[in-house]
């Protein structure tokens, strides 16, 4: 058996890295946050945008929009494995 890994550890802030992310043949991006036109973006190319959220309301609001995969950033300024707890 074969197995592959792809690594693209790209990180993304204004929604027009997002045609260069697509052009390196990546699969994901990754960025500290999100905005409307950057999930507009994200929408239009087959790239599965990581957007990093610190609150609940930021997780609610990526799910509304579709979004199923979050980075918790800044995870220790945003108090860490304690903060992960009390939402679980």
């Amino acid at each position: 058996m074969i197995c592959y890994l792809r690594m693209n550890p790209i990180k993304i802030r204004p929604p027009e890295q997002l045609q260069a992310v697509s052009e390196a043949s990546a699969v994901f991006a990754i960025s500290p946050g999100f905005t409307p036109k950057l999930l507009a973006a994200a929408n239009k190319s087959d790239i599965v945008l990581i957007p990093g959220i610190a609150s609940v309301s930021e997780l609610i609001l990526g799910m509304e929009y579709g979004l199923d995969h979050f980075k918790f950033f800044p995870a220790e300024a945003a108090g860490g494995i304690p903060m992960l707890k009390g939402i679980a």
